[in-house]
């Protein structure tokens, strides 16, 4: 007769629960390929990675890609250990208008609101990384105030809504820049929240374009949305 198996006192392991997948958004939202849609876009990235370009001012319409490849260029280098450090600074003083200080919080938390299509941008591209690099400082933003007494050594420095920033501003910052740094600005001088008609933004472009370390990039086309231009066109852009 066979003999029946003793029961093994030994307690029973349940098989771990699989890890729940990642939804494909969270997938798409780490992105870290990018590629020029247009010629104009292909001529700011050849700009970007010029080690001889340290200033570049990247202009055009709403949708034109401006940020969403500056924060690619920067997040790459970054993560590739050729800069220490992301900058991003924005002005604080007048924004639509609008004074920053009917915003709660203090300026830094300010300037994460107005920071957000940049910061959004950083964090599709670092792989889940952005709060880890941002709170060991490999991140920073500041207003532009402050950048008085400030020196940006192997930093990639991005500046957004350029439009809105006054020559003495873009004194103090263009001569903080070392040789082992890139300088970044962004905005369209055709939308001025300022009163005059003629941005000093347009102004330090037209003086500076001949260096030859300096690149201006024009971009005209939206590739956002196939309707911004013609809703621009239709609203006197």
């Amino acid at each position: 007769m066979a003999r029946k198996r003793r029961a093994s006192n030994a307690k029973s392991h349940p098989k771990p629960p699989n890890p729940p997948k990642r939804s494909r958004e969270k997938r798409r939202d780490l992105q870290t390929t990018v590629k020029p849609k247009n010629i104009e876009q292909k001529d700011l990235f050849n700009a970007l990675r010029d080690d001889s370009t340290r200033y570049i001012a990247a202009t055009g319409l709403a949708g034109s890609g401006k940020t969403f490849i500056a924060t690619h260029y920067a997040m790459e280098q970054l993560m590739a250990s050729k800069v220490d450090k992301i900058v991003l600074l924005r002005s604080v003083t007048q924004i639509a208008g609008e004074e920053m200080g009917f915003l709660p919080g203090s300026v830094e938390e300010k300037l994460q609101f107005f920071l957000q299509p940049m910061i959004a941008n950083l964090k599709k591209f670092s792989n889940g990384r952005y709060e880890d690099l941002y709170n060991a400082k490999k991140i920073e933003i500041a207003p532009l105030a402050m950048i008085r007494g400030m020196s940006f050594e192997n930093k990639a420095v991005l500046v957004d809504e350029c439009q809105n920033v006054t020559s003495e501003i873009f004194k103090a910052l263009l001569t903080r820049v070392d040789d082992t740094s890139k300088l970044i600005m962004m905005g369209d001088y055709k939308q001025n929240d300022k009163t005059s008609d003629k941005t000093d933004f347009e102004d330090i472009c037209e003086r500076l374009d001949d260096m030859d370390c300096f690149e201006w990039i024009e971009l005209t086309k939206s590739v956002r949305s196939k309707n911004i231009q013609e809703i621009l066109r239709r609203l006197g852009d």
